[in-house]
């Protein structure tokens, strides 16, 4: 896998390009994500290879209610609404969609979850999942979180093990 740049959001990239296949993320990406950052609902960051974008994630501060969550998970979460980090968006483009682009933009939203998670309470991450990448996120050790399958999430503690054990 070749190695891509994951930088900060910048309103000046060219998104014109960007087709991952999904109207509502490339809508999404062109239309709404210089909003959220501009008034920091969300912050979304950009796979870039030789300046060409090539995928993008959001990441929102969130909480889910520990109702209705069908787990293991819950056994560990507290008893009211659960702070999370949620990613919101992560979408690669088309051409692109077989190089593990999303893997490794995964890995750097997990990374950064795992330092807000030393400034603020997190207990998980979570994500809502589009149906064709279900089999994306439980490979990565998301678990489905409720009735309709396409909610998972992961603990922190279970992230921070895991990038401890890749030192």
């Amino acid at each position: 896998m070749e190695i891509i740049s994951i930088n900060e959001f910048s309103d000046k990239k060219q998104f014109l390009d960007f087709d991952c296949g999904e109207p509502a993320l490339n809508t999404y990406l062109r239309k709404y994500a210089t909003q959220n950052e501009r008034t920091g609902y969300g912050r979304t960051f950009l796979a870039l290879e030789n300046g060409r974008l090539i995928g993008f994630y959001t990441l929102v501060v969130s909480s889910m209610q520990r109702d209705g969550l069908q787990t293991n998970l819950i056994k560990r979460l507290p008893k009211y609404p659960v702070p999370c980090i949620l990613i919101a968006r992560l979408a690669v483009n088309k051409s692109d969609q077989k190089r593990k682009v999303g893997k490794q933009m995964l890995f750097d939203a997990l990374r950064k979850a795992v330092h807000i998670a030393d400034y603020c309470g997190v207990a998980m991450v979570a994500v809502e999942s589009k149906p064709g990448a279900v089999e994306f996120y439980k490979a990565a050790g998301f678990e489905s979180i409720t009735d309709n399958g396409l909610v998972f999430a992961i603990h922190i503690n279970a992230i921070i093990s895991a990038l401890a054990g890749q030192k």
